[in-house]
């Protein structure tokens, strides 16, 4: 919502399973651009480079369904497929001036620079264990390596990755009532390593790969017929007028 916010508009993907766009602008987004994995971000990128309107979010209008990976493969693929299709959709338009620009570079910094240290992040822990514990072994403070990974002791990491995370997991468990999502916080933090190393191997992947936008959706599973809270199910809409199509 604070990326939608009038003043702001930065919105950078509108998810395709719940995306209105009015109907005279689309005839001016390019919606099958030729070598790109996935479609809603150049979508998107068009609406912000051809400056075709205001990405809103809108609850009242529309509710939306979707369905989350069920498996592991399926988690993997549906990550992969849609870093790589923002990679893509970066190198096919490039930066421009203007807010939403501006907004996508601070992105791009943050999260090149957040991937390249959350990677390294567990193999630097182990190896100060391993220091530590020689170094009451042999009784020497000194041991070779030591001094260059003091500062990532595994308290430094608990309190300073591990337990944000967990805190997050708590708050959206709460938000969503799903008192379940608390048993699963601890394996969280291990899939944001999975989740940095996908970008950090897709970025390459997208200036050498062209793709053809075919691709294997994941197995899905029988629809629960209980209606969904409106209140918690925002949907979204280009454009301050009433939507008159909705992409499905």
């Amino acid at each position: 919502y604070g990326q939608a916010a009038r003043s702001a508009n930065v919105v950078y993907i509108v998810p395709g399973f719940a995306s209105m766009y009015r109907v005279d602008v689309l005839d001016q987004i390019d919606i099958a651009a030729p070598g790109l994995v996935i479609e809603d971000f150049n979508m998107t990128f068009e609406v912000h480079a051809k400056k075709l309107g205001r990405i809103a979010f809108r609850p009242d209008v529309a509710v939306a369904y979707t369905q989350d990976p069920d498996t592991w493969d399926d988690y993997v693929g549906q990550v992969r497929r849609w870093s790589l299709g923002f990679w893509q959709t970066v190198r096919l338009h490039g930066l421009h001036a203007g807010p939403f620009w501006v907004a996508l570079a601070l992105q791009l910094v943050e999260l090149v620079s957040s991937s390249c240290l959350l990677l390294p992040m567990l193999p630097v822990m182990l190896f100060t264990v391993y220091t530590d514990t020689l170094a009451d072994i042999y009784g020497n403070p000194r041991i070779m390596g030591r001094e260059f990974v003091g500062p990532l002791c595994p308290y430094y990491v608990l309190i300073g990755f591990v337990l944000p995370d967990v805190l997050l997991t708590v708050i959206g468990a709460i938000a969503l009532r799903q008192p379940k999502l608390l048993l699963l916080a601890p394996l969280f933090p291990a899939m944001r390593l999975v989740d940095a190393w996908i970008w950090l191997w897709s970025l390459p992947k997208a200036f050498r790969t062209y793709s053809s936008g075919i691709w294997a959706s994941p197995s899905r599973r029988e629809a629960d017929p209980t209606p969904l809270d409106v209140d918690r199910a925002p949907a979204v809409d280009v454009g301050t007028n009433a939507p008159t199509a909705m992409r499905v």
